[in-house]
């Protein structure tokens, strides 16, 4: 059996396909989706070189002064704490004014 055969069914196939495909432009829908998933793409390796740039610069700047920013996080952290405390205490305090209030206001 000769390879020549199989070989011209294949182009034979091939080119059926191409016609076919030159027959049929490819719809809006399609092109527009694609067009999309570029842009989409393009955003993507953008934002990623952002992301290397800014790790970069967080690498250098953690260099400098680790311990000064920890120590700052945690005293900012702390004053934060705090202030929830004393809100939820002056909030007690006040729905015990308000509940004492009431009783009084129910006694003759």
């Amino acid at each position: 059996m000769d390879i020549l055969p199989i070989i011209l069914f294949l182009l034979g196939v091939g080119f059926l396909f191409l016609g076919w495909r030159w027959q049929n432009p490819p719809n809006e829908d399609t092109l527009t989706a694609l067009k999309g998933l570029a842009y989409l793409k393009k955003e993507l390796i953008r934002v990623q070189d952002q992301v290397h740039d800014h790790e970069g610069k967080l690498l250098k700047f953690e260099g400098i002064d680790v311990q000064n920013l920890e120590s700052r996080d945690i005293t900012s952290k702390e004053k934060e704490i705090i202030e929830k405390e004393k809100e939820t205490k002056k909030l007690e305090t006040n729905s015990e004014e308000m509940e004492f209030r009431e009783r009084k206001a129910r006694q003759p």
